[in-house]
């Protein structure tokens, strides 16, 4: 009788420290979950951000032009023509550029752009006898001049690199100055000068590459093909209109602060 009786009793306090034992776990539970990596921890990487190159920019450039400009001369009083030559143009050309660029999500980029420029252009010098021993001696010096372009961009972004093509309207604004001397072979003296100036419009085209290297800043180098098209200078004293082409190249470098 006593040993059921401790059965009993036995079985009864294990019921109670197994009850104990389950509603401690329970307590501890959201404790260790808690202390637990999860599955969103474990899955979380930095974030990696692509420079985005939408936005106004502005900045400077310099560079490198060349090309050559076809002219024929003619006398304005008799309608006679009076020489034809080429002029080699080879100079520095430096300047500034103000435009906006547009990136789509596909990371393809649109824009617009205007630039002004300084540049020299060269010069060229001619001699011409006539049936009587006189010499007469002609030549132009394309000083230098302003010229700029209003063009619109387009290119895909590589992450900090943007190869991009451009192409538009082109203008170039220069002072020619003409000389002449005369006088008979051997002893040409100094006759007569002027100077005018001659504006051309026509068009461009080229491409380049810009890279983005620290912040909102920007490099760029770039070539551009021009046609200025026909135009012509009159010079009134000298009794001198030249009809003028020009075709030129430019190589540039520059940098650029995107706002």
């Amino acid at each position: 009788m006593y040993a059921v009786q401790y059965s009993i009793l036995g079985d009864k306090t294990m019921k109670k420290v197994l009850l104990s034992g389950v509603a401690a776990v329970l307590l501890a539970a959201p404790t260790l979950a808690a202390d637990l990596p999860t599955k969103k921890a474990q899955i979380q990487l930095p974030v990696i951000t692509e420079y985005d190159w939408t936005g106004f920019y502005f900045g400077g450039n310099i560079g490198w032009h060349w090309g050559t400009s076809d002219n024929h001369t003619y006398n304005t009083v008799n309608g006679l023509f009076v020489e034809s030559d080429n002029s080699n143009i080879n100079s520095f050309i430096g300047g500034g550029q103000v435009g906006y660029r547009y990136m789509f999500p596909q990371r393809f980029v649109i824009g617009a752009e205007a630039s002004l420029d300084w540049f020299a252009n060269g010069s060229n010098q001619h001699a011409a006898y006539n049936a009587r021993g006189v010499v007469s001696s002609e030549w132009s010096d394309w000083s230098s001049g302003l010229g700029g372009n209003v063009v619109g961009l387009a290119g895909y972004a590589w992450g900090d690199f943007l190869p991009y093509v451009k192409g538009g309207w082109a203008w170039s604004d220069a002072t020619v100055t003409h000389w002449q001397t005369f006088g008979t072979i051997g002893t040409v003296a100094p006759n007569n000068s002027e100077s005018a100036t001659l504006y051309r419009s026509g068009w461009t085209i080229g491409g380049g590459l810009a890279w983005h290297v620290w912040s909102n800043w920007e490099v760029f180098g770039q070539y551009m093909h021009s046609d200025y098209g026909s135009a012509n200078i009159n010079f009134i004293a000298l009794q001198r209109l030249t009809y003028t082409s020009l075709n030129s190249n430019a190589v540039t470098f520059g940098v650029n602060l995107k706002m």
